[in-house]
């Protein structure tokens, strides 16, 4: 079996001032639906540089009586919304396609997806996903070429 390169970065280096946020671009929220835990990347594109503001680590024993993927929302909300960091109508919801079949609280008809517009306030217009996810071997291809040609930079402007 051939081997794949897998490229790591020291984002300690990287870490810079909440300076760089643009009010006036989309924020990106990338989810990724696991149970334990459930995951969003918080990011912003502005002009060539990718800008990484948080990465959202919650479970189900984050908040009492919430679903993982609600506890996530949760705290977005708590962070970046109630705190008029970012608007509702600049936000952009990304993740993999499996959040359009998956019930994220086990209810029928409801998505990951719709969890989270209704948790955040969003139009579901603002989601866009694949119709179906890549192979891991492409998507390792994606992430590397990533990281060798973007300028990803790290914020730190929530404590």
């Amino acid at each position: 079996r051939r081997r794949h390169t897998r490229y790591w970065r020291d984002w300690s280096s990287d870490v810079c001032s909440s300076d760089l946020i643009d009010r006036s671009k989309p924020i990106q929220l990338s989810f990724d639906f696991n149970q334990d835990p459930c995951v969003c990347v918080v990011s912003q594109r502005v002009d060539k540089s990718f800008n990484i503001f948080d990465t959202i680590i919650e479970n189900q024993k984050s908040y009492a009586g919430l679903s993982p993927l609600e506890a996530v929302c949760k705290t977005i909300k708590q962070k970046y919304l109630d705190t008029n960091i970012v608007q509702p109508y600049y936000i952009q919801v990304t993740g993999d396609a499996s959040g359009r079949s998956g019930s994220a609280d086990r209810q029928d008809n409801h998505t990951f997806y719709t969890t989270i517009a209704k948790s955040l306030g969003i139009n579901p217009i603002q989601i866009v996903t694949r119709k179906m996810n890549t192979t891991h071997v492409f998507s390792g291809r994606i992430c590397n070429e990533v990281l060798r040609s973007v300028n990803i930079i790290l914020l730190s402007i929530i404590s």
